[in-house]
């Protein structure tokens, strides 16, 4: 360390293990499969299985949409700041663990919506599932915004970054392969409490997951008084003049307008495949396995 203990030398930064790279990495499986399990099951859910008319899951799943674009960044620039614990626990992991727990709640309770027809009463059953996603969306936003943004501050050295990048694509892979074709196994037609068990047995195994997370996004001491310093460094900008900022940026205008078409397509593709299965070739939902299975296996060959 250098002799000012508020100011950390790049020189004494400590190259990140193995383990802690692997470690890491399991944030991973939280943030990509709660987003794709949400996409591919809960219109379809909500629809055929819960019976609500598909105006109201498309109406509760936009409003949610809406909610998210306007909430992410309002969550960010309120919580990517130092609290009293910033310095004892971190900057960044105290917000991780303490979103980690409910995401995995109310991605189960997503699927255990009241025990009727919602026939009977769809008004129910739309802000059953507007609730529920967006109180989902706000932990969710929490977790990825200090998890991916942690990632930097974590693995400082470009021989950090590319391991761990090469690590977080690989290890959780295969965990995430196994995550998307499990549902396939237990979701049965006209069966809801199928629906439950899938969402509850995965949310055991991203639990698991969290334990094994904790030693790698547990900050070190040289990262602590990093996130500290750089804070205290940067002039703190309202919210409202940091989003006319970035809208005058074209670069970042482009950019946002491209990742959200692409996250749109993505979605309804996940979203449509369980319908196409089901509906036009009226074949069993395991058949998805196929499909995705192959995905797995052109990522694993593009990646190579």
């Amino acid at each position: 360390m250098s002799t000012d203990d508020n100011v950390i030398d790049p020189k004494d930064w400590k190259i990140a293990s193995t383990g802690k790279m692997m470690s890491y990495s399991l944030g991973f499986i939280l943030t990509l499969y709660v987003l794709s399990a949400y996409s591919a099951f809960i219109f379809y859910f909500y629809e055929v299985e819960v019976n609500l008319d598909v105006q109201f899951v498309s109406l509760a799943i936009i409003l949610f949409t809406v909610y998210t674009i306007i909430s992410s960044p309002i969550l960010g620039y309120l919580t990517d700041k130092p609290f009293k614990f910033s310095e004892k626990w971190g900057f960044r992991f105290p917000w991780i663990i303490f979103s980690a727990i409910p995401i995995l709640i109310f991605y189960v309770l997503l699927y255990t919506p009241p025990n009727e027809d919602a026939k009977s009463n769809p008004w129910v059953f739309f802000w059953y599932l507007l609730v529920i996603s967006c109180l989902f969306g706000t932990f969710l936003s929490i977790f990825r915004q200090h998890f991916e943004g942690g990632f930097a501050n974590q693995f400082r050295e470009e021989y950090e970054r590319k391991r761990a990048s090469a690590l977080a694509f690989i290890f959780p892979g295969m965990i995430l392969f196994l995550l998307s074709i499990l549902p396939l196994f237990i979701i049965k037609y006209g069966d809801k409490s199928s629906f439950a068990l899938t969402a509850i047995v995965s949310a055991i195994i991203m639990a698991i997951c969290v334990v094994f997370l904790i030693p790698g996004i547990r900050e070190t001491k040289e990262a602590k008084m990093r996130n500290l310093q750089g804070y205290e460094d940067k002039e703190r900008i309202s919210f409202l003049k940091m989003m006319i900022v970035s809208f005058k940026q074209k670069n970042f205008t482009v950019s946002l307008i491209s990742s959200t078409l692409v996250s749109i397509a993505y979605a309804l593709n996940i979203a449509l495949e369980n319908f196409f299965v089901t509906e036009v070739f009226g074949l069993r939902i395991i058949c998805s396995v196929y499909p995705t299975k192959n995905f797995f296996l052109a990522l694993i060959f593009h990646l190579h």
